[in-house]
């Protein structure tokens, strides 16, 4: 029953299905502003860092466990592109049963 209420949503719009598209459309872009930029901002943000003691635990040359911008940015950086791909493999599926 509510699976046939959603696709009544999804098809009530004139059976047009572009809505989905345009919105993986606008999603690619924000993650290509992203991949752009976010390194970028990354790098001036670590090279703004205050002068820390010598002793101090938020200092990399004195606490070598602490994990650096680019190790974090690879991580999250793959972990968006699986999101991307699950967001277009959930369209086409959209499509697909659109089509029955």
């Amino acid at each position: 029953m509510i699976v046939r209420r959603v696709k009544q949503n999804i098809m009530s719009n004139n059976d047009n299905l572009m809505s989905p598209i345009i919105g993986a459309a606008i999603g690619a872009l924000i993650l290509i502003a992203v991949f752009m930029f976010g390194p970028m901002v990354g790098g001036t943000i670590e090279d703004a860092m205050p002068a820390l003691d010598a002793d101090s635990q938020w200092n990399s040359t004195y606490n070598t466990d602490l994990p650096d911008g680019a190790d974090t940015w690879t991580t999250i950086a793959s972990l968006l592109v699986l999101c991307a791909i699950v967001v277009v493999i959930t369209i086409a599926f959209m499509y697909l049963k659109g089509m029955m």
